[in-house]
């Protein structure tokens, strides 16, 4: 569920320009920010929405707080008054959030003291004869906690695919739904340059340049599907590369 500023485009506005590209080394300035008004950092409320995705076990739960995180990543070249509200407005949902963590449960130990069994009269059957073979030492479990906290690192760096190896091995619950959170992560920010690509593509003339330049964004789409089925963008994924093969039969070429 993202919010990226180019899907309008293909969905089927052919005529809108797209962003002018960044120079290389220079951030994007904050469209339309009022003179002396520093534009907001949703960094601090992206660590708090993480943590409390990688905790969530509901399904509805998790989708909501995916679709704040979505919508700090929209509001980051926003004018800063908008920021701002909504930025106080995600703070208060994520504040309820946290409130509703469910809380920890405690293991009592068993205090019930083990009975002796009462005796009764001698077996009539033999006891099995007693083994000589040696015995295996149990397997010691691995502990998974400094696994997963490295991949937490990884998550919060945008080092998706990192997070993604670490936690392939890895089968407890939280585990899985770190490693949900980091391909649909990488799959997000994926499509976002693919799109880029796209936009900057539909912007040149006819011809072969052009015709190209789509190309490598549908194998940019594609390659996201392909590596992961499995991501929570993969149906807007191939209705974008639907989109892109359009503008390539339009302009005589096949995908």
């Amino acid at each position: 569920m993202s919010y990226l500023l180019w899907i309008p485009l293909l969905v089927g506005c052919a005529t809108l320009q797209g962003p002018p590209p960044v120079a290389s080394g220079a951030e994007a300035s904050v469209v339309g920010t009022p003179a002396g008004v520093p534009p907001v950092s949703f960094v601090p409320l992206e660590e708090r929405v993480n943590v409390l995705i990688a905790e969530a076990q509901d399904t509805d739960r998790r989708d909501r707080l995916i679709a704040a995180r979505d919508l700090m990543q929209t509001m980051r070249n926003k004018d800063a008054i908008a920021q701002r509200k909504v930025y106080d407005y995600l703070d208060q949902v994520l504040k309820i959030e946290e409130r509703a963590r469910p809380a920890s449960i405690g293991i009592e130990p068993i205090r019930t003291p083990i009975q002796e069994e009462t005796l009764g009269g001698a077996t009539t059957s033999p006891l099995p004869p007693l083994s000589t073979a040696p015995l295996s030492p149990p397997a010691l479990p691995v502990d998974p906690t400094p696994t997963i906290a490295q991949a937490r690192v990884a998550l919060s760096e945008a080092r998706y695919l990192d997070a993604v190896s670490l936690l392939s091995s890895v089968t407890t619950p939280e585990a899985t739904a770190l490693r949900k959170e980091a391909v649909d992560g990488w799959a997000r920010a994926e499509r976002e340059r693919a799109g880029h690509m796209f936009l900057e593509a539909r912007q040149l003339p006819p011809g072969g340049e052009r015709i190209a330049s789509l190309r490598a964004a549908r194998t940019a789409l594609a390659a996201i599907n392909e590596r992961f089925p499995e991501n929570a963008y993969a149906s807007q994924i191939a209705e974008n590369i639907a989109k892109v093969d359009a503008d390539l039969a339009t302009g005589g070429a096949r995908p």
